[in-house]
């Protein structure tokens, strides 16, 4: 944005992946931009569409995936990634009628096995949505 100008990134993005963008806002840490995304070309082999994270590394200009907890990854509630206590989180549907979510963080930047469901928490009787 500096320039001015735009240009194309050598490796570009992972083709096979498809960001939810539609319900999802990007969330900024250690100098990536995150994206709770799917991996849309399994969806055509198996009916299924793990989810993942997207990261794009401002500095060096790359993207990278973030992987999810097996728990997250291959169910279909929504997700949406966020930044609680300096912690890359997700906080995903539990249950498949939306009436409960969790909040998963991630406790060591980068590594998967880090990963750890904080809280559960039930759905009021009127509509809300996380922020």
């Amino acid at each position: 944005m500096r320039m001015n100008s735009w240009k194309t990134i050598a490796d570009g993005f992972l083709p096979s992946i498809e960001l939810t963008c539609h319900l999802d806002h990007p969330a900024f840490l250690n100098g990536f931009v995150h994206w709770c995304a799917r991996v849309s070309w399994s969806c055509y082999l198996d009916s299924k569409c793990p989810w993942l994270i997207v990261s794009f590394d401002f500095a060096n200009e790359v993207f990278e995936k973030i992987m999810l907890p097996d728990i997250l990854s291959n169910d279909n509630g929504a997700k949406f990634v966020n930044v609680v206590s300096g912690n890359l989180c997700v906080f995903a549907a539990a249950d498949w009628d939306f009436s409960a979510y969790e909040l998963w963080v991630m406790m060591e930047y980068g590594v998967v096995d880090s990963w750890t469901k904080m809280c559960k928490i039930k759905k009021p009787e009127k509509f809300w949505w996380p922020l």
